[in-house]
């Protein structure tokens, strides 16, 4: 009975790696046909399936955020672990490893705890603009920590985005300013948020800063296998997420089984594969700083939605601030000929809970990037 179990074991976790590498070939494959700029659509197929994934959270408000968070939790420490013995990797921390590890995980989990909260509160392209204002926070956190300069030029780019960030969140104010100088009727800016919606927009963005600092700090950890990493994540999310299901518990209706399978299907299996897609195309990336800026998809997704879904067409100052956001982020990540150090900067962007351990049919440099998304 013993052996028999060992052997389906076996050719379960044969059959997990001969999928993963299946999907891994079949986009290689894509990409030599796309040409020395295919590595996007790795960070396009990424996005994609994250986006959607965490998109059962708006279609289904029924479904608690808390849960989604407790379920992503469970899969990403199954997937982990099930992936882990699949390529006979190790999952365990040796030394000080631990201490990064919970430096990391601690704020991130805390970050996408208010990311999930946010995406059920706040208007759809609110809530992507600003989870991608987090090269705000890195570059500042990776100053301090790592002591990588800050041009003022970059300054400069980097507050451009936090206008267009304002301009998005608080066309109200913008127009009222506005009004000063122009003829303009302030009333006939629509879509504002309430008061309890500016809030917790502020939040999330103020909480992309615990996010910047653990993908940050996990950098001063040289040893750590990304898939240990990933298990401790894990534990963190179910953990933070029964937390607040617990807390919640009198406010909402429990889901059924059926409900709790299909976020573990549509949300926690896209999250967890867009990230394996993530991790290969950041590995075969030319250019970090523009690889990077594929996270950045999912905004023009929740445009998408909110116009299929509410019927709500974008106004010209909205996507005036989207303009503002990209164009500043762009001007900081990419460079026309990115040095070594521009490229070591960029990296740290790509940071999305990856599994780097895995060799997916690439082999990799002796010093692989640190990445992990929320």
């Amino acid at each position: 009975m013993l052996n028999s179990l060992n052997r389906l074991t076996d050719v379960f976790l044969t059959r997990l790696r001969y999928f993963f590498d299946f999907l891994t070939n079949l986009v290689d494959r894509q990409i030599e046909k796309i040409g020395p700029q295919g590595y996007y659509l790795y960070g396009i197929l990424s996005n994609t399936t994250f986006f959607l994934g965490n998109l059962v959270i708006k279609l289904y408000p029924h479904i608690d955020w808390s849960i989604c968070m407790l379920i992503r939790g469970i899969a990403t420490f199954i997937f982990s672990n099930l992936v882990a013995m699949a390529y006979k990797k190790s999952v365990l921390f040796s030394g000080d490893e631990i201490k990064y590890v919970i430096l990391r995980n601690f704020p991130i989990t805390i970050q996408q705890l208010i990311f999930y909260f946010s995406i059920s509160v706040i208007p759809l392209n609110i809530t992507w603009i600003i989870n991608n204002a987090g090269p705000i926070f890195v570059f500042i956190i990776a100053y301090f920590m790592l002591g990588q300069q800050i041009k003022p030029r970059d300054v400069a780019f980097l507050a451009l985005s936090l206008i267009g960030i304002n301009v998005v969140t608080s066309p109200q104010v913008v127009i009222q300013l506005l009004s000063y100088i122009f003829p303009i009727d302030a009333n006939e800016v629509v879509g504002e948020m309430n008061a309890f919606q500016m809030i917790v927009a502020l939040v999330s963005f103020l909480s992309l800063g615990l996010w910047a600092f653990g993908i940050v700090v996990i950098r001063l950890c040289k040893n750590a296998s990304s898939l240990a990493v990933n298990v401790s994540l894990g534990v963190h999310m179910m953990a933070f997420g029964a937390i607040a299901l617990i807390y919640r518990s009198d406010h909402i209706t429990m889901p059924s089984i059926s409900d709790l399978l299909f976020v573990f299907v549509f949300l926690a299996i896209p999250v967890y594969l867009s990230q394996i897609l993530f991790i290969h195309g950041t590995i075969i990336a030319k250019d970090q700083g523009k690889f990077s800026l594929t996270n950045y998809i999912p905004v023009f997704y929740s445009y998408i939605y909110q116009i299929i879904f509410e019927s709500r067409i974008p106004q010209l100052l909205e996507i005036f601030g989207i303009f503002l956001t990209f164009y500043g982020l762009y001007k900081v990540v990419v460079k026309p000929n990115p040095t070594k150090e521009d490229d070591m900067r960029a990296s740290i962007l790509t940071d999305k809970e990856m599994i780097e351990d895995i060799n997916l049919s690439v082999k990799k440099d002796e010093e692989m990037k640190i990445v992990s998304k929320s």
